[in-house]
């Protein structure tokens, strides 16, 4: 190998070396600052935050519960948190963000505020592959007996009674003392 060849392998190497740490660190995440919020006795604290577009909100289970922060409106879902688990989330929507714990329910309530102009959510588009389901919720009550409709219910109960009361005159005209 020549020494022209080192020297431009060695120059090219350095050069590329140098492109890929300027570029590295301009790829960097140019985040906020980071908020915590601790999840601990079963409360989230603070419990209402405020924070600027870009903030980082990093959520901390404290209790050997799971639990799980997201939204009631829609906004943003974590996932479920066991003991000493976080979750971080880049908050990239102004507005105001009511949330419970998905696991807990109103039990645990926190306000998570995104300083600036509420932004409105683009409009859902239909997923094609999603399944639509009409719910009558008839056949899934276990209370109306083989899944007939409600109003035939005091119908049943009311023959069941009678039945009952027949047997009773049956039984007592069959044990009379004669």
């Amino acid at each position: 190998m020549t020494i022209r060849r080192v020297v431009r392998l060695v120059a090219v190497t350095a050069a590329l070396l140098l492109f890929g740490m300027t570029t590295g660190a301009s790829a960097a995440p140019q985040g906020g600052k980071t908020i915590d919020v601790k999840i601990q006795n079963f409360t989230f604290l603070p419990a209402e935050i405020e924070v600027d577009k870009g903030d980082i909100v990093r959520w901390t289970n404290f209790d050997t519960a799971i639990h799980s922060p997201v939204t009631i409106y829609r906004g943003f879902v974590t996932t479920t948190l066991g003991f000493q688990q976080s979750f971080e989330l880049v908050t990239d929507r102004s507005g105001t963000f009511p949330y419970v714990c998905a696991i807990h329910g109103a039990a645990m309530q926190g306000k998570l505020v995104v300083r600036g102009i509420p932004e409105p959510f683009p409009p859902e588009t239909p997923n094609p592959d999603a399944i639509h389901v009409e719910d009558a919720f008839v056949a899934a009550r276990p209370d109306f007996p083989f899944g007939l409709p409600a109003n035939t219910a005091p119908v049943l109960a009311y023959g069941a009674a009678g039945l009952i009361v027949i047997a009773v005159a049956r039984f007592g005209w069959a044990v009379r003392p004669r």
